[in-house]
């Protein structure tokens, strides 16, 4: 089942937004509220966010900026440099 429309260009900020159930069918043809077991395989997916309203990909990390992505990133590289010294 396909979760991302098709766009020109695959950007975090278009590939990773959330649809609805009619947007969903649109797209992939697959309607939610008939198919009972698959609604409930995407509701229990762990890479699935549902909000009662509208599917998205859940992010690995819950970062809400980039900023916060940089400070990871730059503890991991830290505590591996650590590690390797």
């Amino acid at each position: 089942m396909c979760l991302t429309l098709p766009f020109e260009s695959f950007d975090d900020n278009k590939t990773r937004q959330a649809f609805t159930q009619n947007q969903i069918n649109e797209a992939c043809y697959v309607d939610l509220r008939a198919n009972k077991d698959v609604f409930e395989s995407l509701r229990k997916n762990p890479k699935v966010e549902y909000d009662r309203k509208q599917y998205s990909y859940k992010a690995k990390y819950g970062h809400k900026e980039k900023s916060e992505l940089f400070f990871n990133l730059y503890v991991g590289i830290q505590r591996a440099l650590l590690f390797l010294t």
